[in-house]
């Protein structure tokens, strides 16, 4: 009875297997801990095939595993694709990146995170590569340093503060200020007196009782005192203060004051140090606008003076932020050569808005020659690279944006070169563009649908 079951039982499960995953998955259940010698091995190889099928079907789909490239299909064909959700894979929040599709909703855009550009012709421009360092634009920044030897007393600023002209930063005891404002105090007290004296003979020559002579020395004593209130006046202005008590006083307390409005760059001041006229105690300014000097060869200077003596437009890139380039204009170019590196001094201004440029960094420079003709351009921010290919994304319908190729040529500066794969008329994300390309190619990071 046993040698009839098996065969009945083994007939049932390859007939199971024919049918699909669940009448394989039966067959294998049935022939668990069974002794399989001398059954019939081409339908066992049938039941493999079937099962290596259904796996391969499997795997393929809505995966793109096998298929090719959402760069390499029309959009027509990558929005008429639906999911496993019944729905179209571009509207799917978790499929539409098998598309290459990705949603960016208004107010993205209005709030400044994303940010649109259009293919534009542009001339062609020849970089020139220098390099050069960032330093304070001189004509926005005051160096201060004490106009006499002293100790500081008090520090009322610290680096990063907004302050205004006039504000005191530091406050510095000083034997030679007391000095001058002592020498201030007394030569004002002498020159009460000759001004008293000369009053006196004044009102004795006009009585007839005083002589002519004795009127001309009062009033020369009263010229000299003049003159003496006018040097120590000098001196003490020079060191910062005056004969008022509120404002300097015999112990000679200098206050170092902000000469202009801006933000305390540097300060090097600590109470109870001592302070030396000949270091820079504090600098005040704004580099919301930062030079960058770099050094031009000799070879290079026919090319920039052929392309005219206007201002030219530059690109500057440090190593603190990859990637990223500051736009900025060459405003002087100096008139002589230095001996020991043979090299002329160019200026490029930058606008430098958020401060990310700092005073002594070292940077790259474009100096952005005119070049032949012109070519299609976008902003270098909206080309993306993806296995060595790149792409944008471009606007599609509504909030949808989809991932199309493109060829590039020259960049220069924050400009890239586009010599293949739009028209010009379409609309690309530019600036913020790396956050879709993120969402786009989640699936490298595990995700997915569901199986």
């Amino acid at each position: 009875m046993k040698a009839i079951i098996l065969p009945l039982a083994l007939a049932a499960a390859l007939l199971a297997a024919g049918c699909g995953r669940d009448g394989q998955k039966a067959a294998h259940d049935e022939h668990d801990g069974h002794d399989h010698t001398g059954h019939d091995h081409a339908a066992v190889a049938a039941v493999a095939q079937e099962d290596q099928v259904d796996h391969d079907d499997h795997a393929g789909h809505d995966h793109g595993a096998a298929e090719a490239s959402d760069l390499d299909q029309p959009v027509e064909t990558l929005f008429a694709a639906s999911c496993e959700h019944a729905m179209k894979t571009h509207a799917c929040d978790e499929c539409r990146y098998e598309v290459g599709v990705a949603r960016a909703p208004a107010d993205l855009f209005t709030g400044g995170l994303l940010h649109k550009a259009v293919p534009a012709r542009a001339p062609v421009r020849a970089p020139l590569e220098l390099t050069g360092e960032v330093l304070f634009d001189e004509r926005r920044v005051a160096h201060l340093a004490p106009p006499a030897e002293g100790v500081v007393r008090r520090v009322l600023a610290t680096v990063g503060d907004r302050v205004r002209r006039g504000d005191v930063l530091v406050e510095i005891e000083s034997g030679e200020a007391a000095q001058a404002a002592a020498a201030l105090r007394g030569a004002r007290a002498q020159l009460a007196a000759a001004t008293q004296a000369h009053e006196r003979a004044t009102a004795l020559r006009e009585q007839g009782i005083a002589a002519q002579k004795d009127l001309q020395a009062a009033a020369q004593e009263l010229e000299a005192a003049r003159i003496r209130v006018d040097a120590a006046a000098a001196q003490a202005a020079r060191l910062g203060v005056t004969a008022d008590a509120n404002v300097g006083d015999a112990t000679g307390l200098l206050r170092l004051r902000a000469p202009r409005d801006g933000t305390v760059l540097t300060l090097h001041a600590v109470g109870g140090e001592r302070a030396h006229t000949e270091e820079v105690m504090a600098t005040i300014g704004d580099i919301d606008v930062v030079w960058v000097r770099a050094d031009l060869y000799e070879r290079d200077l026919a090319r920039l003076r052929q392309a005219g003596d206007g201002s030219l437009p530059a690109a500057v890139s440090v190593r603190a932020w990859p990637g990223q380039s500051f736009a900025g204009t060459v405003d002087f170019v100096s008139p002589s050569i230095d001996e020991a590196s043979r090299t002329v001094k160019l200026r490029v201004t930058v606008p430098n808005p958020d401060r990310r440029l700092l005073a002594g960094m070292f940077a790259a420079v474009q100096v952005l020659l005119t070049g032949d003709g012109d070519a299609l351009v976008l902003p270098l921010d909206a080309v993306l690279e993806d296995e060595g290919r790149r792409f944008v994304f471009t606007h599609h319908e509504g909030d949808y944006y989809v991932r199309r190729p493109v060829t590039t040529g020259r960049t220069w500066g924050d400009i890239i070169e586009i010599t293949g794969g739009l028209r010009g008329d379409e609309t690309v994300v530019a600036e913020g563009a790396f956050l879709l390309k993120s969402d786009v190619l989640r699936s490298k990071m595990g995700a997915g649908c569901a199986d």
